[in-house]
């Protein structure tokens, strides 16, 4: 049974879901803008993978870390792309799915992103989400691309590809109630310290 990849589904949903709510709760962004990107991915490290029978036929499960460029008309997904995928595929249907997060060493710093696709024989289809830190935006948009779990991503595609393939940057925040790191400040870290309580020990004097 494939336990683990649902888990993963899960969690990406989590971190799909919890970018809706940084909007949700927040606000609206001041600002939203096109992105398209292109990227290829073919540099395979770190592979692992395992097969298994189950009733739709032979499943084949890998993890592997990928490396390439990504090239964007924004610099924050604009540099050299590494991405950590999962893939489950059915080599009887051509059928399966790949999750995975990725980052972007971009010139004005990281970018991190997570994916979700389905894949048909070697085709993904999908949507991801990244982060980015200089200035502060949040990219959510459709992502296509060419797969094999042995050779990586090509003709990798994000905002285009298809006749209904868009992304976009959220970025600011409009409205009367603005907050330090806008929309986004659901992935912020609260660095503060931890208040510790003083724990008095009675003594002899504190003795009735």
């Amino acid at each position: 049974m494939l336990r683990k990849p649902l888990a993963v589904l899960a969690a990406t949903a989590f971190l799909l879901g919890a970018a809706g709510l940084a909007f949700a709760r927040g606000g609206t962004p001041d600002s939203l803008t096109p992105v398209t990107a292109t990227f290829d991915a073919a540099t395979v490290s770190h592979l692992r993978s395992s097969s298994c029978e189950g009733r739709g036929g032979t499943y084949t499960r890998t993890r592997a870390t990928y490396t390439g460029t990504a090239t964007s008309n924004d610099a924050r997904w604009d540099g050299p792309l590494t991405v950590h995928a999962l893939s489950v595929y059915n080599s009887d249907t051509g059928l399966g799915y790949v999750v995975g997060r990725y980052s972007v060493a971009t010139e004005l710093g990281p970018t991190f992103g997570w994916f979700q696709a389905a894949n048909t024989n070697g085709s993904l289809t999908g949507f991801t989400d990244a982060f980015m830190k200089e200035p502060k935006a949040w990219l959510m948009g459709s992502l296509s691309a060419t797969f094999d779990a042995a050779t990586g991503f090509s003709e990798g595609q994000l905002g285009t590809g298809n006749p209904n393939g868009a992304a976009v940057l959220a970025s600011g925040r409009c409205g009367d109630t603005p907050s330090q790191g806008g929309d986004v400040s659901v992935f912020t870290v609260d660095k503060s310290k931890p208040k510790h309580h003083k724990h008095h020990k009675k003594g002899r004097r504190g003795r009735k």
